[in-house]
């Protein structure tokens, strides 16, 4: 049994409770990748429209048969300049949000593409829970129990999670993201809280990320919360992978703590 450890250097609390086995069948797979947008003769880009995660690419290429186009954001965040036929364009996308753009010769024609950029992690704000269990779909617990579920106060959208403390129990709700990478690479954890009856002097309470890496070792990283009664507010940390890894786990702990916390919108993102 593998447990999220304790790492002197980031200042966290023994007792992470994590086990790898569970997290495993998430199979929530979120590696980073291209998206393939076609430039065509009928003046349109295929698919018009597409959905990607945060840290995945979008190649562009001319697949028309004499006709240039270009790939032009419309707020300028990239512009590809004149494509010929045959000739591609890259842009990898590094923060959530909907991109528009378009082809500067066929703009009035409607050439016109949208991409829109999910966060590396999904269900980010509660919203889904397809078979009505009171665990949002995609997330999963550790130390939790019936009376930890999903309610309507929430942040942001209609749902929360809301999590009631035990000054015995380290509670977590986490989702495992199967994505390797290589030490350096910056990733930044965030969310939104509520709290009634925190203790200053008890456990961790925040967003955490734990990294699975490729020796066998495990490295967390906790975005704290004010261990206090406060309504909603904001956590986030930026932080660099120090080893290289196989897959992230993010997640909202409310450990040895006898308050009740509500958590929404937790986020992970690449900077």
């Amino acid at each position: 049994m593998k447990r999220w450890q304790r790492s002197p250097a980031l200042g966290l609390c023994a007792g992470l409770a994590l086990v790898v086995s569970a997290l495993a069948p998430l199979a929530s797979v979120v590696m980073a990748a291209t998206a393939n947008v076609s430039e065509t003769n009928s003046l349109t880009f295929q698919p018009d429209t597409i959905v990607i995660n945060v840290g995945d690419t979008v190649m562009w290429t001319n697949t028309s048969t004499g006709i240039p186009h270009t790939t032009t954001s419309d707020t300028g965040l990239w512009d590809s300049g004149t494509m010929n036929p045959g000739a591609t364009f890259s842009h990898t996308f590094t923060a959530p949000g909907t991109y528009l753009y378009h082809c500067t010769f066929h703009v009035n024609l409607g050439m016109v593409g949208s991409i829109i950029v999910a966060p590396l992690n999904s269900n980010t704000s509660f919203e889904i829970d397809a078979n009505g269990d009171g665990t949002p779909d995609g997330w999963s617990r550790s130390g939790l129990t019936g009376v930890d579920t999903l309610v309507n106060d929430p942040n942001t959208g209609s749902r929360a999670f809301q999590i009631n403390g035990s000054s015995t129990a380290t509670k977590v709700l986490f989702q495992r993201l199967v994505r390797s990478g290589s030490a350096g690479q910056s990733f930044t954890i965030s969310g939104w809280s509520k709290d009634t009856g925190a203790s200053s002097s008890g456990g961790s309470y925040g967003v955490a990320l734990r990294f699975e890496n490729t020796d066998g070792t495990t490295s967390i990283f906790v975005a704290p919360f004010s261990k206090s009664t406060h309504g909603y507010q904001r956590t986030a940390l930026t932080v660099m992978a120090p080893k290289a890894f196989r897959a992230v786990s993010v997640a909202a702990l409310y450990q040895r703590q006898t308050g009740t916390a509500t958590f929404d919108d937790v986020t992970l993102t690449t900077p």
